[in-house]
C-alpha cells in the first residue's frame, strides 16, 4: 500500500530521492529559516514516518539582555525581532570605554558577527618617559594623561625611527619604549637603490654587470643599524668549450666578457 498525501511543511521544499516507488521524501528549508525535527521520512504501513518536521524562522537573539550599553536598530521589521541581515550599533555610557565593534549584523546561522562587545570601565595610563633622543609629537608638554583607548606616537630623533603607543585599561602598549638606529650602506661594488635604510626596512640592491648576487632570493633587511646579512655579488665564470684546450688555454673557466679570437 502506499501512503497519502505529502504532509505539509510551510516554508519547505519537498525531494523525494526514490522517485520509482515514492518510499522516501526529504524537507529542505527556504533561506531563512531552518529545520526542526527529522529532514527525512518514509513510507511505512501507508503512514509517514516519523512525523514531519518544521521550518522556523532564523532569528538572532537580542543582546541588549547582556550587553551594558545602548543599542540601536539600523535595519528593523515589523515583528521587532532581528532577522537574517539585521544590523545593530552599539554605544557605552559616558563613563565606560567600548571593547569590540561598533556594528555587528545578524548572520544566517542566527549569530551575530563582529562579536557582541562590552563596555568596560575606562582607566587613564601615565605618560611613559621616552628613550634619549627620543620626543613625543603633537603632545603638549604639561599633559601627565591620556585616555584609555588614546594614542601617542614618538620619533626618535638620530634616525626618524616613528612608533605609535596605545592606552589600554591602564596600561600602555608596547610597554618597552625603544629607538632604533638607521642602516648606512657604502659598497663601491655594490649599488644599493638609496644610503639610509630605516629599522626593519628592505634593502635593495643590484650587481655591476658580468657578477650575480648570491643572496637574490633571501631578503635582507635593516636590523638596528645592521644588514641581517651582508649582500654579495660573486662574478660570472664561462666553462671554456674543449677546442680551446687546443690552443694551449689552461684554465676550464673564464670571466665573463673576456673575448676570444
Amino acid at each position: 500500500k502506499t501512503c497519502g498525501a505529502l504532509p505539509l511543511v510551510p516554508h519547505s521544499e519537498i525531494i523525494q530521492p526514490d522517485r520509482t516507488t515514492n518510499e522516501t521524501i526529504q524537507y529542505i528549508c527556504q533561506d531563512g529559516y531552518q529545520l526542526n525535527g527529522p529532514s527525512i521520512l518514509k513510507c511505512i504501513s501507508s503512514q509517514w514516518q516519523p512525523a514531519p518536521p518544521s521550518c522556523e524562522l532564523i532569528i538572532c537573539d537580542d543582546p541588549q539582555s547582556y550587553f551594558n550599553g545602548y543599542i540601536e536598530s539600523i535595519s528593523v521589521n515589523s515583528s521587532l525581532k532581528y532577522l537574517i541581515d539585521s544590523v545593530i550599533t552599539f554605544q557605552c555610557p559616558s563613563n565606560l570605554t567600548l571593547r569590540g565593534s561598533r556594528v555587528s549584523k545578524c548572520q544566517i546561522n542566527g549569530s551575530w558577527l563582529p562579536n557582541i562587545p562590552t563596555c568596560e570601565e575606562s582607566i587613564s595610563c601615565s605618560i611613559p618617559p621616552l628613550p634619549r633622543n627620543a620626543r613625543y609629537i603633537n603632545l603638549h608638554s604639561s599633559k601627565q594623561k591620556i585616555n584609555d583607548g588614546s594614542h601617542l606616537e614618538y620619533i626618535c630623533e638620530n634616525s626618524q625611527y616613528r612608533q605609535k603607543i596605545v592606552c589600554r585599561q591602564g596600561k600602555m602598549l608596547p610597554q618597552k619604549l625603544m629607538c632604533y638606529n638607521d642602516c648606512h650602506v657604502n659598497n663601491e661594488h655594490i649599488q644599493f637603490s638609496k644610503t639610509f635604510y630605516r629599522h626593519r626596512e628592505k634593502i635593495s640592491y643590484t650587481c655591476p654587470n658580468n657578477t650575480l648576487a648570491l643572496s637574490i632570493n633571501e631578503t635582507i633587511r635593516c636590523i638596528n643599524g645592521n644588514l641581517s646579512k651582508q649582500p654579495i655579488c660573486q662574478s660570472i665564470q664561462c666553462t671554456v668549450p674543449h677546442m680551446l684546450f687546443l690552443r694551449n688555454i689552461i684554465n676550464t673557466t673564464i670571466q665573463s666578457g673576456t673575448l676570444f679570437e
